[in-house]
């Protein structure tokens, strides 16, 4: 039997009641037209929710509702980076980091930095990735937010390998699988070990990598997460040929 999620009527049957209620018992129509774009996109009917979620916009712009324009705003972004608009999404998330900015909501704000600076990566703009990230950063350190700490951290130390700053990705990851630990975010800590891992195998450190992607592994397996450490594995098994085949060069060229 299909779920109402499943079924492609729904989305139609929802659209209806959207009209129904704001003509009817006038209801407002931003917040259902909302719930509209997010059910379309949680139906992976991603290009029918853009438009719903700018309708949403309007009317919430129309009412001066600000939190709901901003909330809004955070949907289209995601439904955005779905359809890998990337220009687009950026344009979102400024938008959000500018409302919560006027609202003095801060927390908020950094938040929408966040993901600003994690689609600017997406795009290849890895410079304006970093300072958003770390503007956001600052923000949660000195509002003693550490749980946003631990996802900004992570992001950041991927990006700072990204840009060959090897030494800061070490850093910042270093600090984020403190923070995952600290609170007892374990799937968080066996991502950090992988990504932790890659910045050690480009700057040629075999054996920490080594260790890096056996901790990860360990960890998915723990986690019962089969497909996170079979991948751990066939980077440990690459990791084993890559060595090898140096020390056997090594040895042709003695």
């Amino acid at each position: 039997m299909p779920t109402p999620l499943s079924d492609p009527r729904w989305g139609d049957q929802l659209s209806g009641a959207v009209r129904l209620l704001s003509t009817w018992w006038g209801f407002s129509e931003s917040p259902i037209k909302g719930s509209l774009g997010t059910a379309l996109h949680c139906m992976n009917r991603l290009a029918e929710a853009v438009p719903a979620h700018r309708r949403a916009l309007d009317l919430y712009a129309q009412l001066g509702q600000r939190d709901g324009e901003a909330m809004t705003w955070n949907n289209l972004g995601l439904t955005l980076e779905a359809l890998r608009q990337h220009s687009n999404a950026i344009d979102a998330y400024t938008q959000i980091m500018c409302i919560y900015t006027e609202l003095g909501m801060r927390y908020r704000a950094a938040v929408a930095r966040q993901n600003l600076g994690r689609v600017l990566a997406r795009a290849g703009r890895l410079e304006e990735s970093h300072d958003a990230l770390e503007e956001a950063l600052v923000t949660f350190v000195e509002l003693g937010a550490k749980d946003a700490e631990t996802s900004v951290q992570s992001s950041l130390g991927v990006t700072l390998r990204q840009l060959g700053r090897l030494e800061e990705s070490v850093t910042a990851l270093t600090r984020c699988l403190g923070l995952c630990a600290e609170f007892g975010d374990w799937y968080g800590r066996a991502g950090v070990w992988s990504d932790l891992a890659l910045t050690w195998v480009e700057l040629g450190l075999h054996s920490k990598a080594l260790a890096a992607f056996t901790r990860a592994r360990d960890w998915w397996v723990f986690l019962d997460s089969p497909e996170a450490a079979a991948l751990a594995e066939h980077n440990i098994a690459g990791l084993h040929e890559a060595t090898q085949r140096t020390l056997n060069r090594k040895l042709f060229m003695a």
